[in-house]
C-alpha cells in the first residue's frame, strides 16, 4: 500500500562515480531541490529486494541521515511511491513541499529499466566524463595520503581491463537514450568550461527555467573557492604518461562519444559511428520498430542489447529472439 502523502522525486541524476555526480547534486541542491546521499532502488524489481542490495542498502539511513526514525523494512513495505515518501519525509519533515532528487551513480548502467520503474520519475540527467580522467579518479582514492604520478600510472595500468569493463558497462547501459527528449546528457568537461550556460540549460531541463549558479556551500575536488573551474578537467594529462592515455582510449574506444574532445579522439569516434552503423543495421534488417519492449517478462532495449553482446551483433540475430532462447538463461542484462 502506498502511504498517500509526501514528495515524490521527479528527476534521477547519475554518471560515473567520482564522475561529477556529487557536484551536479549541489547544483540542483542550490536551485531548491532536496536530497540525500545515494538511493540504489530502482535498481530492484521491487523495493521488496532493496535490502538485500548492497551496498546501498547498508549506506541509506546515513547518507540520508534517517537515524532511528524509521527502519528499512518500514521503508520498503510497498511499492516505489511509497518508499520515496516514506524517505522524504523522515528525511526532510519540514521541507515536503520542495522537489527532490534521488541521486545515484549505477542508475547509468541501465537507465532505461530505472526510467520505467515509476510513473513519478521520467527524466534523467547523465553527467559523462572522459575515461582517462574517471580511470585516474578511480586510482587516486586508492591512495590515503599525497599522489605521486607514477603510482597513479601503475594503478591504472593494473587495474586498466578491471576498469574498461566497468566504464563501458555504464556507457552501454544509457547511450541508446541519447536522443531521447526525457534524457539530459551532460559532459563534465563543458560544465567546468561554460558553467553559466550548462547549468541554465539543466534548468531549463529539468524544471523548463533556467537554474542559477550559486555560490557552492560544499568543498569538492573540482571546485575551487566559490567557482566551477577547469583545473582538473585534464589532470590525467599529469598524472598519466602518454602511452597509458592511449592504452585508455584504445581499450575503452566504443565510448568515444564520452571522450573529452580533443585531436586525439577523431579515430575513436570512427570506431563509435562503425559500431553504431552496425547496430543499427541488425535493427533494420529484423523489422524492429520500438526503442523498448518486453521480451521473457523483462524490459528490454535492442539496441543497448547489441552494443553490449559483441557475438549476437556480429552474427546480425535479432536481439529480442536471442534473449528469449539463450540470453535470459545465460544471465545477459535485457538492457
Amino acid at each position: 500500500m502506498s502511504d498517500l502523502r509526501g514528495p515524490l522525486p521527479e528527476i534521477i541524476l547519475c554518471g560515473y562515480e567520482r564522475g561529477g555526480t556529487t557536484l551536479l547534486s549541489q547544483i540542483f541542491r542550490e536551485n531548491g531541490f532536496v536530497s540525500g546521499f545515494e538511493v540504489g532502488v530502482l535498481m530492484c524489481d521491487s523495493p521488496a529486494a532493496f535490502p538485500s542490495f548492497q551496498p546501498y542498502a547498508g549506506m541509506l539511513h546515513a547518507g540520508w541521515g534517517l537515524g532511528k526514525r524509521i527502519t528499512l523494512e518500514e521503508l520498503c513495505s510497498g511499492d516505489f511511491a511509497h518508499f520515496y515518501r516514506r524517505l522524504g519525509r523522515t528525511a526532510y519533515p519540514r521541507k515536503v513541499e520542495q522537489p527532490f532528487f534521488d541521486k545515484t551513480p549505477i542508475y547509468m548502467r541501465r537507465l532505461g529499466f530505472v526510467l520505467q520503474q515509476t510513473e513519478f520519475i521520467n527524466k534523467a540527467v547523465v553527467i559523462t566524463r572522459d575515461p582517462r580522467a574517471v580511470f585516474t579518479s578511480w586510482a587516486k582514492r586508492l591512495f590515503d595520503n599525497g599522489v605521486q604520478p607514477k603510482a597513479i600510472d601503475r594503478e591504472v595500468r593494473k587495474r586498466l581491463s578491471q576498469y574498461t569493463s566497468r566504464y563501458l558497462d555504464y556507457f552501454y547501459g544509457c547511450i541508446a537514450h541519447r536522443h531521447r527528449s526525457n534524457v539530459y546528457f551532460l559532459p563534465y568537461e563543458d560544465l567546468c568550461a561554460e558553467p553559466e550556460r550548462c547549468v541554465a540549460a539543466l534548468g531549463e531541463f529539468a524544471t523548463g527555467s533556467p537554474f542559477v549558479l550559486e555560490t557552492m556551500e560544499h568543498s569538492f575536488n573540482n571546485v575551487y573557492g566559490n567557482t566551477i573551474s577547469t583545473d582538473n578537467v585534464a589532470e590525467f594529462g599529469r598524472l598519466l604518461s602518454n602511452e597509458t592515455q592511449t592504452m585508455i582510449l584504445e581499450a575503452t574506444q566504443s565510448a568515444a562519444p564520452f571522450f573529452y574532445q580533443d585531436r586525439d579522439i577523431t579515430p575513436y569516434l570512427r570506431h563509435w559511428r562503425e559500431l553504431d552503423s552496425r547496430v543499427h543495421k541488425v535493427i533494420r534488417k529484423c523489422g524492429i520498430q520500438n526503442f523498448s519492449e518486453q521480451v521473457a517478462g523483462h524490459y528490454f532495449e535492442p539496441e543497448t542489447y547489441l552494443l553490449r553482446n559483441g557475438d549476437v551483433l556480429t552474427n546480425q540475430i535479432d536481439p529480442r529472439r536471442h534473449f528469449f532462447n539463450h540470453g535470459k538463461s545465460e544471465a545477459r542484462l535485457p538492457s
